[in-house]
């Protein structure tokens, strides 16, 4: 199933909730992005999942359904009253509580939404080497656009923000950059489309390029990028080219951004590529991903 970003009008948003700090930031941004231009009708759709694992306690005993039900009920309506506190009316709020692992309900709910919002945790060094195996596995797995919050990060608006989107040759780039180019047009911000030529060791290459082969691999990068940018209709938007690691290149740009879009692979959550993986944790704007094939 591909991601359609024909149109870029979200009719449902999806956030989860556990009652965390993350998923609290990820309702407030939701809700701000149903009041965008171009959202007015969307819905927010919240989902608290209660994992059947957490039912068997010690010693085979089991928790009472009903008692973790009416705890998630009291999670979702302190859930609702952040998404209307940010100006989403309530009959445009629809909340559930699902029985389920909550990576696999996300991803599955996702079947019916046309954006997800999530929050990342990663303060720790060990977490740090996961980012949040939810916010992986929905970023990997899901139907749809998803959006992953870190910590501290502005709102889907903030004055004079704009887009970055990186773009690779996997063929994986040309939704994202539509993605992107109707994101920065609603918030009227600018967009810009980084594609970074990896550096390579002067021993792997057995010698330095050239100035005049540098040069034409740039060349020949750019070109590609404005080739995609023109079938999308984005034409206006600016190309960098430059060398480099891309994931260090995209994170050390993403605090001037307001929001950073990649194309990814959609699969098994523990394939998620390393630039992917490096820039969910480390990114200083919220991250885009559209996981395709």
């Amino acid at each position: 199933m591909e991601v359609d970003v024909t149109e870029n009008k979200p009719k449902q948003i999806l956030v989860g909730t556990d009652g965390s700090p993350d998923a609290q930031r990820a309702l407030l941004y939701a809700g701000r992005v149903a009041l965008q231009s171009g959202h007015e009708n969307a819905r927010v759709r919240i989902v608290h999942a209660v994992d059947e694992a957490v039912l068997a306690g010690t010693w085979g005993v089991m928790y009472d359904l009903s008692g973790l039900e009416e705890a998630g009920n009291e999670i979702l309506h302190a859930a609702m009253k952040i998404v209307q506190e940010a100006g989403v009316p309530a009959d445009r709020i629809d909340a559930e509580v699902r029985l389920g692992r909550p990576a696999q309900v996300l991803v599955e709910a996702s079947g019916d939404a046309d954006l997800a919002v999530t929050g990342r945790r990663a303060r720790s060094s060990i977490e740090r080497l996961f980012v949040g195996s939810t916010s992986v596995a929905l970023a990997a797995s899901s139907h749809c656009p998803v959006i992953v919050l870190g910590q501290d990060q502005p709102s889907p608006t903030p004055p004079g923000a704009g887009v970055l989107v990186g773009v690779d040759p996997s063929g994986l780039s040309e939704q994202a950059i539509a993605f992107g180019h109707d994101w920065a047009t609603r918030a009227e911000w600018g967009l810009t489309l980084l594609h970074v030529n990896r550096s390579q060791p002067s021993w792997l290459l057995g010698s330095m390029p050239s100035k005049e082969q540098s040069a034409a691999q740039s060349d020949a990068s750019r070109g590609g990028v404005a080739a995609l940018a023109e079938r999308v209709g984005a034409q206006q938007a600016k190309i960098e080219v430059v060398q480099g690691d891309p994931a260090d290149e995209l994170i050390g740009r993403s605090a001037d951004y307001g929001l950073l879009v990649l194309g990814a692979h959609r699969g098994n959550p523990n394939l998620v590529g390393g630039v992917i993986r490096g820039v969910l944790t480390h990114a200083r704007c919220p991250v885009a991903v559209l996981p395709q094939g």
